[in-house]
């Protein structure tokens, strides 16, 4: 794990994106993470059909979802706003 990137603590749902997020931190930048109600359910290949839910299982895959977003990260994959999407 690349020290210089740290994630918050808290994971959050968005209800206008369907979607969860939380934080990383490098270099001093804030940077949203997102990964969307439907790709939530891939990645966990679970069914996902509340917000209480999504968040439960982002929490259940909290370091598999931080190790995608360090390597998006690490790539410089940031959209022109600064924000990291869930592929």
């Amino acid at each position: 794990m690349n020290q210089s990137i740290i994630f918050t603590d808290d994971i959050q749902w968005d209800q206008q994106k369907q979607s969860v997020y939380l934080f990383a931190q490098c270099q001093g930048v804030i940077i949203p993470c997102f990964i969307s109600l439907e790709k939530l359910a891939e990645f966990s290949e679970q069914k996902i059909i509340s917000e209480k839910q999504a968040l439960t299982v982002a929490e259940q895959f909290r370091f598999d979802l931080e190790d995608y977003f360090e390597e998006q990260i690490e790539s410089e994959a940031m959209d022109d706003s600064g924000t990291v999407y869930y592929q």
